[in-house]
């Protein structure tokens, strides 16, 4: 590509010498640095112009893009000594562009050829005070100011106070009013309105206030308490009734007004006692039953049932008991150290089972309650017989503890020998009921003795293990108190309190 110097061309003539036909030729050589040095078609070689050889061919091949011109590659698109062909050189104010010619209207690559335009600034929201704008400047290109360069640039402003958001307000609050019969009053709303600051939109509240909507009529409204008179009924049982009232109203905005009236007032009086309380006779039981009357739907129809207690006349009240036996045990003379207090037991003296000795049988039997006060009038000691000679068995208190299975003849309780009853026999029965047992129950219920329970006594105490004239055979086998056979001792009696 030949270039233009900024100098003008330096020609070094240099004289050879040389003989041809033996005559001296003197020959004109042109120094160049480009191929723009030399004339006509020569091309620079060597820094020597020379006229380009006749035969087109280069050494190595050219490259893709580039064009053989006369041994050289050049590219036909940006060189100027071949632009668009070989054989097509531009001038030395021109530039090769695209395979044409043209005169440049610039001369530096690169730099800036034509005034710099930018858009508008754009910012990332409407609160922000820096933002940023896209510029475009054209460039110098290879002579033609045929290039853009962009930027981007930063730009800013001040937001401060410029609107950000859409206000918004809450509900109106209750009307308020100086006293309850002004007729005008206020009510207020809280709205929030939206500004930037500092590059933020920022929120900002106020308090509205507005007096239009609180206009009221408040003539005839209550503005104090209604006072009445006591309710007026018909009757004890009356549920409704009716009551004189006076109530403060307002009048032209003040509370200067009374409204009066008569108001209807109920009660409940079911169960409220309407008449004289009526009982009956005291009971055994110390109570006595009594009826009330009393309101029932607005009547004096209904009653009240209630018990209350009483003291009942002693002695007109009776009861009557039969209990089983809870303890039981047989003891031998002749065996003192032995006793039976399960199965069978045994009373008497003489010859039961080939044998001669004396036995007596302890009994024992748990009261119920009965009140202190009460009085026997009758006791029976019952038990059952399966074998028996028919002897006269007696019955006593027995006035000492005893525990059944280990009591026998010689630790044995005492007794109250004072008063010691007989038993009638019929059959299989042996019954105590003369006033022996009697007393001995009474003296139990009323405290007067310990209860220890009965013993059936021999009639002789003196046999001894030989039978003689004296130690009559009188004895009786009876079911025990564990049997379970609805033949256990009894103890019967009845009572009056």
């Amino acid at each position: 590509m030949k270039k233009l110097t900024l100098f003008g061309l330096f020609v070094l003539s240099v004289s050879i010498l040389s003989t041809r036909c033996g005559k001296e030729e003197k020959t004109t050589v042109q120094t160049c640095k480009s191929s723009y040095d030399c004339p006509g078609n020569q091309v620079c070689k060597n820094q020597v112009c020379t006229n380009p050889p006749t035969v087109n061919v280069c050494e190595p091949a050219c490259k893709t893009g580039e064009t053989c011109c006369d041994g050289t590659c050049k590219n036909t698109s940006t060189d100027s000594s071949a632009c668009g062909s070989c054989s097509n050189s531009c001038s030395l104010s021109q530039v090769c562009e695209s395979g044409k010619c043209k005169t440049p209207t610039c001369t530096v690559d690169g730099t800036a050829c034509g005034s710099k335009t930018c858009g508008s600034c754009s910012y990332a929201s409407t609160c922000a005070n820096s933002g940023s704008k896209s510029c475009s400047t054209p460039v110098c290109s290879g002579g033609s100011c045929s290039e853009t360069s962009t930027s981007s640039e930063s730009c800013s402003r001040n937001t401060d106070g410029t609107a950000c958001g859409t206000t918004t307000c809450g509900a109106w609050s209750s009307c308020s009013y100086s006293s309850s019969c002004t007729n005008t009053g206020t009510r207020t709303r809280t709205c929030t309105d939206y500004s930037c600051s500092s590059g933020t939109c920022t929120p900002s509240t106020r308090t509205e206030t507005d007096t239009t909507g609180c206009d009221r009529n408040t003539n005839g409204t209550a503005c104090g308490s209604t006072t009445c008179g006591s309710c007026s009924y018909g009757s004890t049982c009356a549920n409704t009734g009716s009551q004189t009232c006076s109530t403060p109203v307002c009048s032209a905005g003040s509370c200067s007004g009374t409204s009066t009236s008569t108001q209807s007032c109920s009660r409940n009086t079911d169960g409220t006692v309407c008449g004289s309380i009526i009982c009956g006779a005291c009971q055994c039981n110390d109570t006595k039953s009594c009826s009330t009357p009393i309101c029932s739907s607005g009547s004096c129809s209904g009653s009240s049932s209630s018990t209350q207690s009483c003291s009942h006349a002693p002695g007109t009240c009776s009861g009557s008991v039969n209990i089983r036996a809870t303890d039981n045990v047989t003891t031998y003379k002749n065996s003192a150290s032995t006793s039976k207090c399960t199965g069978y037991q045994l009373v008497g003296n003489g010859g039961w089972n080939n044998g001669c000795d004396v036995y007596r049988s302890y009994i024992k039997f748990s009261l119920p309650s009965l009140p202190s006060s009460a009085t026997v009038t009758w006791a029976r000691l019952r038990v059952y017989w399966d074998t028996s000679n028919g002897g006269s068995i007696r019955s006593a208190k027995v006035t000492t503890s005893w525990s059944a299975c280990s009591t026998n003849y010689n630790n044995q309780p005492s007794y109250f020998s004072a008063s010691v009853g007989t038993c009638g026999s019929q059959t299989g029965i042996l019954n105590c009921d003369d006033s022996t047992v009697k007393d001995t129950v009474q003296s139990w219920v009323s405290g007067g003795s310990n209860n220890n329970g009965f013993v059936l006594l021999a009639p002789s105490t003196t046999c001894s293990t030989t039978c003689t004239s004296s130690c009559t055979a009188d004895w009786v086998r009876f079911q025990g108190e564990d049997c379970a056979c609805g033949y256990e001792p009894q103890l019967e009696f009845n009572y009056t309190y």
